[in-house]
């Protein structure tokens, strides 16, 4: 394996950690606006959405490294013994299947996520400046409700994505173990 494939893979198997780290204090940001009371609803939306954006960066930053290591790995398929092809294959094949869904995942968080921590916002506006109203209430539970789902589905992908990075890191390993 050669010494860039191994950084990136180790460099990508950070920034996914990094990116799962954050989509879970953006969870549990998203749990405490729900059992809050106005005020504080407002400002944890604000700190919400700051953490949203250090998921977006975290997540491009990966996707790059990701790709970097797609195009790696098919450049590794030409001196790759005979023994482990198959595997080498699978692993090509796996991750970018894992990035696919994973760049839809996040297209999905980036779009709807942003869109509903927004109106959450604006619901615990609504709902401070005008006191308790059942339809607001209800608005705001649901937007929660449906921006968890997103955010879990992402944390899905990239859970998958990590445990493939970890397969090839072995793979690596290896690798380096049959050539030597």
């Amino acid at each position: 394996m050669s010494d860039s494939l191994k950084t990136d893979v180790n460099k990508a198997i950070g920034r996914v950690a990094a990116e799962y780290a954050y989509l879970k204090s953006l969870m549990e940001k998203l749990k405490q606006i729900e059992s809050e009371d106005n005020r504080k609803g407002i400002k944890d939306t604000k700190k919400a959405l700051h953490i949203f954006r250090w998921v977006g960066r975290a997540e491009r930053k990966a996707n790059q490294t990701e790709l970097k290591i797609i195009k790696e790995l098919t450049d590794l398929g030409e001196v790759v013994p005979d023994s482990l092809k198959n595997r080498e294959k699978e692993l090509l094949k796996e991750l970018k299947i894992a990035e696919a869904s994973l760049i839809e995942a996040a297209s999905l968080f980036t779009g709807k996520v942003k869109k509903d921590l927004l109106a959450i916002e604006t619901d615990e506006e609504l709902l401070d400046k005008y006191g308790e109203n059942l339809t607001v209430r209800r608005n705001l539970t649901e937007l929660l409700k449906q921006s968890e789902d997103t955010i879990q589905n992402l944390i899905r992908w990239v859970n998958a994505t990590e445990q493939i990075l970890r397969k090839i890191q072995g793979f690596g390993s290896e690798l380096e173990r049959k050539v030597a």
